[in-house]
């Protein structure tokens, strides 16, 4: 008479295996979201140092813009005026002190999760960029309200940005 052998997974086994692919995902997930705020507040400030960048040159360059009426700016200086935590603006001045805005920017558009936040000095707040290449001395942090992560920026009295 032969014996059959039994096959397969014990009751036991797969319960083992359910409980350490539970407690795996349960470390994993929580870190993920981490790891994507993380990335998302870094995109957010390469955005907004992308808008810094493009101020400065727009005042080095002397460019020209027209305005709603259709008279050409020709520009002495540009500046990212930090309105609130969520919402920034670039404009360009010529040398008659007229000055054109050129965008608006709100951080829910940047990020939709809308847990990032720019802290500057006050409210509103300029980054100036001059035509000579040097510019007023700011420091900017970007913030993740839910996990606490800053990033800071820094513009230098001679035009540079930094992201520290």
């Amino acid at each position: 008479m032969r014996r059959h052998r039994q096959r397969g997974f014990t009751l036991l086994e797969m319960l083992i295996v359910v409980a350490i692919t539970g407690i795996i995902t349960a470390i994993t997930i929580p870190w993920f979201a981490g790891v994507q705020r993380q990335n998302q507040v870094a995109t957010v400030t390469r955005k907004i140092v992308g808008y810094l960048s493009s101020a400065r040159v727009y005042a080095a360059t002397g460019r020209q813009f027209l305005d709603g009426g259709g008279i050409p700016v020709q520009t002495n200086q540009s500046f990212v005026r930090i309105q609130s935590a969520t919402r920034f603006e670039i404009f360009v001045q010529d040398r008659n002190a007229n000055t054109l805005s050129l965008e608006v920017v709100d951080l829910d558009v940047l990020d939709p999760g809308n847990q990032t936040r720019i802290t500057a000095p006050s409210y509103p707040f300029d980054v100036r960029f001059f035509i000579d290449g040097s510019s007023t001395a700011a420091n900017l942090t970007i913030s993740d309200l839910g996990l606490g992560i800053d990033r800071r920026i820094q513009v230098t009295g001679v035009g540079m940005i930094k992201v520290l």
